[in-house]
């Protein structure tokens, strides 16, 4: 599969960070992605812990009410 076709299949880039950091780290990736004609979402993980966070990603992948 080329790289323009995988590019036509992808809708949605969902960011995650890490520990010690927040969405707010994909700031300059974000408008870039964008520019390339993709929506991309920065999750902000809770970090409360590792269930919580999961559930918060996990959300991101079936959205209700978003348009991903």
């Amino acid at each position: 599969m080329s790289g323009t076709t995988q590019m036509a299949e992808i809708k949605t880039v969902v960011l995650v960070h890490g520990g010690f950091a927040d969405g707010s780290c994909y700031a300059k990736v974000i408008p870039l992605l964008t520019a390339r004609g993709l929506k991309a979402i920065a999750v902000q993980n809770p970090l409360s812990s590792l269930a919580d966070d999961v559930k918060v990603v996990k959300s991101f992948q079936n959205p209700r009410g978003r348009t991903c």
